[in-house]
């Protein structure tokens, strides 16, 4: 103990000789360690599974049937279905059942609005292991037909309508006209997301009960089932006994079954594979510039360690060991990490207040990061291994020397080994640093494409307003459809309005959303059960493709003599022609009776930009939903028509209130938000590493000119010019640059694979991309190169020959 003491106070003093030296090295540690602090800090809020508020969260589990063959998957299931996986399964110790989000509308106070909720089994929180802050649980009884009339409150609804009152449960709460009494509250902490992401901004407000009613005997469902497994039980076994019990679903009913297939997917796996996406790039972006940093630690520590070889020389010779003069430079490389680290901490609390206020809305709950023991703990050690990793080989190569020979040659022959080391770390920082900024321009020319993209639709001018209907007061669906022609009827008569349409169960902008149905080619050969061809549908009201600039290639659109002759007729997409009308004109052929009357665009996911559903439009005649959207094409700004569908609604309903409205272009603009933020901080951490490597290069091409200061002054006294001194240096940092560009190139086509999720359109091969990337890395190198090489061009000969 009294060794590493005396070595602590030695580094320290060698240290306060050098202040530059050791500036340089905390700032450049201080970036790398900082950063890296904020991204675990978001991360560990979003990702750790242990500070979310459920019992066991690694044993809950999403069970999923699919259609692949039908390339339907996640979709929800029968009742039935899920009665019979609880009666005959063995590896759950219960099952629990929602309907996913439903809107209800309170109607007891002054003005209606809508409140979000789920329906739930009665064991939905058991199974989570959340009991309620006041109250009482659902219970079996719940469940049942006519005696579900009572709800769960969540805490923010509590606080906010019922202003935290201690004796709410008993009281009654009414929406969509139809009472219900307040068995509970539950815990602050516990939010419960409206889709499979944690990451989603907007949680329930109220729970109440589902009826699990087993009329609906097979088919496609709207039930989502959560489970819990049994202790000690595997996810390779919970899945290999569903799907044996699925099979035996099929045998029983294959015409309605038959190409059903289920997964088991662990809980908190699927809610985050989304953030994952989003997060662990930004991760490894950082452990480069970390690395960019730790290599520019090494190559400046190696020439601290080269200025220090007389003493270290000299305390071998008196005695010491290698082991203990390692020791004291590790010591050094700590106290410098160490300071980095507690300066870095005060960076990454900046940075965490920087990244929580930029977020987009879809990473809501970076919201919650903060420091706590648990960061702190990453800091202290990433601060001691970087400050032991970077000086570890530097300690090694100094100390390892032969005394007389080292004497002997004046060092310069130990120096030589070095110039080799010296190189690779230059090379090093110059392929990641290049890796960064090659991804960073992949992501841009994504972004950009994205923007440039053609989604098959136009959404600039338009205005989408959402409704769900009331049960209560809109129990029939030609009451829903009454009121939404009345209200698109009105707002084609405002001035400022090009079209008014509505679709039928909402717009749908996500690749795989919607309903599902199989269908058949009027006249082609019947298929085998579950080998059907499946669509999507979308019932729409005249005008729809207009008023979302939807092209229409072939044929025609749906016109009001459609809706009144109650027409049989239907367009279908380009996905569906390709499919299944090769080398056919599809207009005039029939699906399942309806008359096929025009082709249209196929419509891109906005956020996967893929295009690989197929879509089949129907005319809104006999069926509509309350949960339907109003689309609105303008001249202008589609949201300075707001006040006046406000107005046009009361006076149709007053008592209705709009469930959301928003611009189409900024809507998909919230979409591709996330796009955005990566690709901003991705930026920001490509100029740290270039200016990292730049540093880097200067520090260490300056220093192997100082140990050529003899080479130098003979070269010169032999004739040697200025020019060719120069370029003699040049050359040398532009072969370290060729090689450390092969390698940042290698490692840009590396970024593309791992980036794949992000990337649309973006070519490796892009040779303005590659241009662009190449000259950034080269003008910083060649800068980096020309400075010590001009320098070293100016040496008196004389002095250079004297230099030791």
């Amino acid at each position: 103990m009294s060794t590493f003491f005396t070595n602590l106070k030695y580094a320290i003093r060698v240290l306060a000789k050098r202040p530059r030296f050791s500036l340089v090295i905390i700032t450049i540690l201080t970036l790398g360690i900082g950063a890296n602090t904020a991204i675990f800090s978001v991360v560990k809020t979003v990702m750790r599974l242990k500070s979310l508020p459920y019992d066991h969260p690694e044993r809950m589990v999403w069970i999923y049937e699919s259609l692949e063959s039908k390339d339907i998957g996640a979709i929800g299931s029968t009742h039935s279905t899920i009665d019979f996986w609880r009666q005959n399964n063995t590896v759950f110790e219960d099952l629990s059942v929602n309907e996913g989000t439903w809107l209800y509308v309170e109607t007891g106070r002054e003005k209606p609005f809508y409140i979000t909720g789920r329906a739930v089994s009665s064991n939905y929180f058991s199974i989570m292991g959340v009991h309620p802050a006041l109250g009482r649980n659902f219970v079996w009884e719940d469940e049942q037909p006519g005696h579900e009339q009572v709800v769960m409150l969540s805490h923010q609804f509590w606080t906010q309508h019922f202003e935290a009152d201690p004796e709410v449960v008993g009281q009654s709460l009414v929406f969509d006209d139809k009472s219900y009494t307040i068995i509970g509250v539950m815990p602050a902490e516990f939010g419960d997301p409206l889709t499979n992401s944690l990451l989603h901004s907007e949680c329930a407000l109220l729970w109440v009960p589902l009826p699990l009613t087993l009329d609906d005997r097979f088919g496609t469902g709207n039930s989502i089932t959560c489970a819990r497994l049994k202790p000690g039980v595997s996810l390779a076994q919970a899945e290999m006994e569903m799907k044996v019990l699925e099979e035996r679903l099929i045998q029983a009913n294959p015409q309605e079954m038959g190409g059903h297939t289920v997964q088991v997917v662990p809980y908190f796996e699927d809610q985050l594979s989304h953030s994952r996406t989003y997060l662990y790039p930004l991760w490894a972006a950082i452990g480069l510039v970390l690395l960019v940093g730790g290599l520019n630690a090494s190559g400046l520590f190696l020439v601290h360690g080269n200025m220090l070889r007389k003493e270290i020389a000299i305390r071998i010779a008196l005695g010491a060991s290698r082991a203990q003069v390692m020791g004291q430079l590790l010591i050094e490389g700590v106290i410098l990490s160490g300071i980095a680290g507690m300066v870095g901490l005060f960076l990454a609390t900046c940075a965490i207040k920087a990244l929580v206020m930029l977020a987009p809305a879809a990473l809501p709950r970076l919201s919650h990061t903060q420091m706590d023991t648990t960061t702190l703990g990453f800091a202290l050690v990433v601060s001691v291994l970087t400050g032991l990793l970077f000086s570890l080989i530097p300690a090694w190569k100094v100390t390892g020397f032969r005394l007389s020979e080292s004497i002997k040659q004046g060092f310069h022959g130990q120096v030589r080994h070095q110039r080799r080391l010296q190189g690779c770390l230059v090379i090093g920082q110059i392929g990641i640093a290049l890796t960064l900024v090659f991804a960073v321009a992949l992501l841009v020319q994504t972004v950009i494409r994205i923007y440039q993209a053609n989604l098959g639709y136009h959404p600039e001018n338009t205005l989408v307003v959402s409704f769900d209907l009331p049960k209560e007061k809109y129990p029939q669906s030609q009451k829903v459809l009454s009121f939404f022609e009345q209200i698109q009827q009105r707002m084609q008569a405002q001035p400022g309005v090009v079209c008014a349409t509505f679709n039928s169960g909402g717009l749908s902008m996500v690749s795989g959303a919607g309903v599902g149905t199989s269908f058949s080619i009027d006249g082609a050969p019947p298929v085998a059960p579950g080998h059907e061809s499946y669509t999507l549908v979308d019932d729409v009201s005249p005008g729809y493709f207009q008023a979302m600039g939807i092209t229409v290639l072939r044929g025609r659109g749906f016109t009001d003599e459609d809706v009144q002759l109650k027409a049989r007729v239907c367009v279908i997409d380009e996905n569906m022609v390709k499919r299944h009308f090769v080398g056919q004109n599809p207009l005039n052929q029939s699906i399942d009776g309806h008359r096929i009357i025009g082709v249209v665009n196929t419509l891109k996911d906005p956020e996967a930009m893929i295009h690989d559903t197929v879509t089949t439009y129907f005319p809104v005649i006999d069926r509509c939903y309350r949960d339907s959207d109003l689309i609105i094409k303008t001249t202008g700004d589609p949201l300075a028509l707001s006040d006046m569908v406000k107005a046009q609604v009361a006076e149709l309903d007053p008592d209705l209130a709009i469930d959301d409205m928003y611009a189409l272009k900024d809507r998909l603009g919230d979409m591709l938000a996330p796009r955005r933020y990566i690709t901003l901080l991705l930026g920001l951490f490509a100029l740290i590493a270039l200016l990292l490597a730049a540093i880097g290069i200067y520090g260490l091409l300056r220093y192997m000119v100082e140990q050529r200061f003899n080479e130098i002054g003979i070269r010169m006294a032999l004739g040697a010019t200025t020019g060719n001194i120069t370029r003699a240096f040049l050359r040398k940092g532009v072969i370290l640059l060729l090689i450390g560009t092969s390698l940042g190139l290698f490692g840009g086509y590396a970024s593309k694979k791992i980036l794949g999720s992000f990337l649309y359109e973006a070519q490796f091969t892009n040779l303005i991309l590659l241009t662009v990337a190449i000259v950034i890395l080269f003008t910083t190198g060649l800068l980096a190169c020309y400075i010590p090489a001009r320098r070293a061009s100016r040496i008196d000969p004389m002095e250079a020959l004297r230099y030791e």
